[in-house]
This record gives structure tokens, C-alpha cells and sequence, in this order.
């Protein structure tokens, strides 16, 4: 497995202490990090400086064996509205595409099983503890089950307002 960030004038990269070898649990947060890109200035040239150093950097950021949505951002920097930059709070669902994993270039690297698979084996134990002091009204997972990410463990009710907890 690897990684390696981009680096140099304008970049930087905000992680959660990922390095090449790194296996995530299964508990993993798809958010790898955030990749800012800057240049001087406030003006179109300046934007467009930003966004050709984010293409740049897409390109050498180097992340193998986890999902990750690199694909994803380049289709969002390349698309015609951001380089105008002509976007807005609805931009991406109003361009719902954009995120559609099969158009990645590489397919793997967004696939979920793909990366599913490289995964730690390492089992978690936690303690369930709820947000409120409640009646059960369904348990739908026992001590020892797999339970994974999402999953709903149990359901409560509180002041007539049923919750899962997950």
C-alpha cells in the first residue's frame, strides 16, 4: 500500500497521519485528508493558477489500497461551471456525474469492495452507551455478532421517539 502526498509552493495537505503501509481499521473515515491548493491574489488568473497547482497536485498524490475520490475532484476541477468559476452550494447536485464512481479512471481506487479487502483484520469491541435513558423496543444484533459500520445494534424509545443506535 501506498502514500504520498503532493508537495510544494501552494500545497498543502491536511491528514490524519496516513503514511505508505498504513492499513485502516474497519472503523475508517473515507476522508484520507484534504488536499488546499493557493496561489497569490484574487483574481481570475490567480483561480486559475490554484486550479491548474490542484490538477498538479491530483495528479502526484499517490493513494493505493483504499478508496479514495481523487477521480472524483479532477472531474469537479475540469468541469466547465468551476473553471468559470461559476459554482455554488448546489453545484454537485446539480451535477450528480460528477461523483458517479464508474466514470473514475481508475476504477479500483474507488471501488469499495477493492479496498474492503485491504482493510485491517484487527476485531473492535466497544460499548454501546445511548444517548438517553429509554425503553428497548427491538434488539437486532447480539453479543458477538459482526456488526458493521452502520449498522443498527439496537432500537430504543424516549418521550415517544423511537432511536437506533448504530
Amino acid at each position: 500500500d501506498v502514500y504520498e502526498e503532493p508537495t510544494g509552493e501552494g500545497v498543502r495537505c491536511d491528514t490524519a497521519g496516513w503514511y505508505t503501509g498504513f492499513k485502516p481499521n474497519q472503523m475508517y473515515d473515507p476522508l484520507v485528508g484534504k488536499l488546499i491548493c493557493s496561489a497569490e491574489g484574487n483574481t481570475i488568473e490567480s483561480f486559475e493558477k490554484a486550479r491548474q497547482l490542484m490538477l498538479q497536485s491530483l495528479d502526484n498524490f499517490n493513494i493505493q489500497g483504499v478508496a479514495n475520490n481523487i477521480d472524483a475532484v479532477e472531474r469537479i476541477v475540469t468541469h466547465p461551471e468551476f473553471i468559470a468559476n461559476d459554482v455554488n452550494t448546489s453545484f454537485l447536485a446539480d451535477n450528480p456525474e460528477l461523483l458517479d464512481p464508474s466514470k473514475a479512471k481508475n476504477p479500483q481506487a474507488t471501488e469499495h469492495g477493492t479496498a474492503k479487502r485491504l482493510y485491517s483484520e484487527e476485531k473492535i469491541t466497544f460499548e454501546l452507551t445511548p444517548p438517553m435513558t429509554g425503553n428497548i423496543l427491538e434488539v437486532k444484533k447480539q453479543a458477538g455478532d459482526e456488526v458493521d459500520v452502520g449498522d443498527v445494534v439496537v432500537v430504543l424509545s424516549a418521550m415517544k421517539i423511537e432511536t437506533e443506535m448504530v
